[in-house]
């Protein structure tokens, strides 16, 4: 009998805080009311995102999703901070190595975008991730294929 590999099981990986992703910007002094959005994304996944008041950076951006591996899938969430926005477009791409349950790691590549728009704002998230056990060696790979988003204005 072949043992079951530890990841067979659906993983919660804790891919909050993956800050070191994305652009991090300065804190704005004195920084006006923020502007807040929620919504959907095409997985049926919660999606939330704060604004500075004049749109020029997304002060938060947090989306949940589910990743399909070949041994199982990865149900897990992002967040991060002070994300740029130029002419209505931000753009959050990055890579790091995050620790899993039992050991495991997974090394992962995202990139996340949006369009602001009057008053919603949608956009595109895509996660890659290798798992690997203790030794380094790849286990499985997983992603989320393109995850679209719609937020509305709360």
């Amino acid at each position: 009998m072949t043992p079951k590999p530890a990841f067979r099981r659906p993983l919660t990986a804790t891919v909050l805080g993956l800050a070191a992703l994305f652009p991090v910007l300065a804190a704005p002094q004195g920084a006006a009311a923020a502007v807040r959005y929620s919504g959907r994304t095409s997985q049926r996944r919660a999606v939330s995102l704060t604004l500075s008041n004049r749109r020029t950076s997304v002060l938060r951006f947090s989306l949940a999703f589910r990743a399909a591996c070949q041994n199982g899938e990865l149900n897990s969430g992002v967040e991060t901070s002070r994300i740029a926005v130029r002419r209505g477009v931000f753009r959050a791409p990055g890579s790091a190595t995050v620790p899993l349950d039992g050991g495991l790691s997974a090394r992962t590549q995202i990139n996340a975008g949006g369009r602001i728009g009057a008053g919603a704002v949608t956009g595109t998230f895509r996660l890659t991730a290798t798992i690997m056990n203790a030794q380094g060696q790849p286990l499985d790979t997983c992603s989320t294929g393109t995850v679209r988003y719609r937020a509305t204005r709360r």
